[in-house]
């Protein structure tokens, strides 16, 4: 795809093979007319940037894995579900390589007073306790 300022875009998508997902899913675009790569190993030039997800996970399911590089810079978040499909967690993969589909088991979490998700609800409750606010007490005017 071109978009209107010349630059070129470039897709690749996740493929089923063997009953598994196979491939990252990325957008690459280009700061010129020539394209830029959408494997994960190829070295970008600059103004190339890659954005998409990896590890795909089966069904239903968001990816394992979300990515950005660009010819400076690599992040990359593995991301963690619920058997419901709600996210959970999200873990930068510090010491893994961009192309790595490798997901570390979670860590073991410790609450501390921020909020999260409960795993029956999908509201946000607090993890730690709380005491509930005190009514403030509005002084009646005698009627005259």
């Amino acid at each position: 795809m071109v978009e209107h300022r010349g630059r070129v875009h470039a897709q690749s998508y996740t493929v089923p093979a063997s009953g598994a997902w196979t491939g990252p899913a990325l957008m690459a675009g280009s700061a010129d007319a020539s394209a830029s790569s959408t494997a994960l190993t190829a070295a970008l030039r600059s103004g190339d940037y890659q954005i998409g997800t990896n590890a795909q996970l089966t069904e239903g399911f968001g990816a394992q894995i979300a990515l950005y590089r660009d010819a400076t810079f690599e992040l990359g978040f593995t991301r963690y579900f619920d058997t419901a499909k709600r996210l959970t967690k999200r873990k930068d993969r510090t010491g893994l390589a961009i192309d790595a589909t490798t997901i570390p088991a979670p860590a073991r979490q410790v609450r501390s007073g921020t909020r999260g998700l409960g795993t029956r609800s999908s509201r946000a409750f607090p993890s730690s306790p709380s005491v509930p606010a005190r009514r403030a007490e509005v002084p009646s005017s005698p009627r005259p």
